[in-house]
């Protein structure tokens, strides 16, 4: 009833979450309802997952760069439910959804109706929270995981007569998290050491210091055992210095210079807004903290200092972590998703009673964030690389009857196995016929005279130069690309 009476009296607000929320999940169901191709590093994962266990680890886990909980958990599903698109993205899914009903179910149970309404806004409208609901890949399991590891510790700090029971599952959590993700690692590092800091009775912060310390045994024995060392500084990913840690961050969690420059389109606009965003976001912060003391109760307070103290001290590891090995990137600060939603339902609340146009602000801030949901989601309706496709044009104009398949790989690369594995995925059960593939260097390809097909995947090869190549040759070459949106991402070469 009582939640019945604040509807009631927030009716403009109650009808806005209901429309943003339907627009959120809807966009968070488009790959439920396209079976679209997996892009690489979704297939990555899923030939991966299908391998036996011990295969995975020694194939896959120890060659590359992140920890195993969603390839463990992958391989389970896909032994449960199959390989299929839908099949594999519905774990994602399932991931991403529980996480908001968490956060939902939390805030409406343990903060004013008018606190609640900009924390799930803000959670739900999230292109983090659309694009990565709908990929098989381990950002939604780290998103459901920082979630319940973020509330948990809220609930804990906020009760001075916290049960043990939540002390275990914030652990556990926490545990869990690390293994996800490395900033996953990272956040639930902050998490901890902060916690050392709140909590009061000893024997907890054993338990904290105890699971800080249990945190490290993976990441020691991935760099005892594996190639991550070898790989530190060639990660392709790049950095100018602190300013873009900090452009990334403001551009994935608060998107809005993305959707201004596809109206302006002009590229200096991205990043003059991201440190715009920065600016308002401090002029905020300032009101905020000079109107806290008389807006929010006192473990309220203590709470949102503690989530400021937090996403300082994450920005900055990321940034100084940047200087040396550049690891940030849009996606990663997926992360920090629910503690940036709960700080900004926090800061919105404070400031309710100070802005008469208070719902206009709210609404117009927020409509910026479903709108590059929706520019993101519409990628998912051309694959990014469109390997189905590729294959089944070979397929369906049965080219390996008279050709000889080849995939563009190397068979002396560490990761071979999964490789072929990869190029292989589509074209299993396909045909009765007997059909091989066979790996072959993009250099290597153009001393061929037999007939061949040439299959490639995610390396950009340039069809004109290819062509020519065996034009000079007296060769015929025709090709074939896909609808996809990165160009060339996927092509099938072949000879007449």
């Amino acid at each position: 009833m009582i939640i019945l009476e604040k509807i009631k009296d927030n009716k403009f607000l109650t009808i806005f979450l209901i429309i943003i929320s339907f627009i959120g999940l809807s966009l968070a169901s488009v790959s439920l309802l396209i079976e679209n191709s997996y892009w690489w590093d979704e297939l990555y994962s899923v030939t991966a997952s299908s391998l036996p266990i011990n295969d995975l680890f020694r194939e896959f886990v120890f060659k590359d760069v992140h920890p195993p909980l969603h390839l463990i958990i992958l391989h389970f599903w896909i032994n449960a439910f199959g390989d299929s698109e839908i099949a594999t993205r519905s774990l994602s899914f399932i991931f991403s959804i529980s996480s908001f009903l968490i956060i939902t179910i939390w805030s409406f149970k343990r903060l004013d109706f008018k606190n609640c309404i900009p924390i799930i806004l803000f959670f739900i409208s999230s292109w983090l929270f659309a694009k990565y609901a709908q990929e098989t890949r381990a950002y939604s399991l780290m998103l459901f995981l920082s979630t319940i590891s973020t509330l948990l510790m809220i609930e804990i700090i906020r009760s001075s007569t916290y049960s043990r029971g939540k002390v275990f599952l914030f652990v556990l959590s926490i545990l869990l998290l690390s293994i996800t993700h490395y900033f996953g690692f990272m956040y639930g590092g902050l998490l901890l050491i902060f916690m050392l800091f709140y909590l009061k009775k000893i024997n907890d912060k054993i338990v904290i210091f105890i699971t800080g310390l249990a945190c490290f045994i993976w990441p020691i024995i991935h760099l005892l055992n594996g190639n991550i060392a070898s790989r530190a500084e060639n990660f392709h990913i790049q950095s100018d210095g602190m300013h873009t840690t900090i452009s990334l961050f403001v551009n994935s969690i608060f998107p809005h210079s993305y959707v201004l420059r596809k109206i302006v389109e002009e590229p200096w606009i991205e990043v003059s807004t991201a440190f715009i965003t920065i600016i308002l976001f401090i002029i905020i912060l300032n009101m905020f903290f000079r109107s806290i003391i008389n807006t929010l109760y006192k473990d309220s307070i203590k709470i949102s200092k503690l989530l400021v103290y937090i996403l300082t001290s994450f920005i900055l590891t990321v940034a100084f972590i940047d200087l040396h090995t550049p690891v940030s990137t849009l996606k990663n600060f997926i992360v920090i998703l629910p503690l940036v939603a709960i700080l900004f339902g926090y800061m919105m609340y404070t400031l309710k009673d100070h802005i008469k146009t208070y719902n206009v602000l709210l609404v117009i801030f927020i409509m910026g964030l479903p709108i590059h949901s929706y520019l993101q989601i519409s990628d998912k309706v051309y694959p990014l690389h469109n390997y189905k496709k590729s294959v089944q044009y070979i397929l369906d104009n049965k080219l390996y009857e008279t050709r000889k398949i080849y995939y563009l790989g190397n068979k002396d690369n560490i990761r071979a196995k999964i490789h072929y594995d990869m190029a292989f995925f589509y074209f299993k059960n396909k045909t009765n016929y007997d059909l091989k593939i066979y790996p072959m260097a993009l250099d290597k390809i153009y001393n061929l005279d037999e007939p061949f097909v040439y299959f490639t995947q995610h390396v950009a090869v340039d069809p004109d130069l290819f062509i020519g190549t065996f034009k000079d040759r007296n060769i015929i070459i025709n090709y074939y690309e896909p609808k996809q949106k990165v160009k060339y991402s996927s092509l099938v070469f072949y000879t007449e």
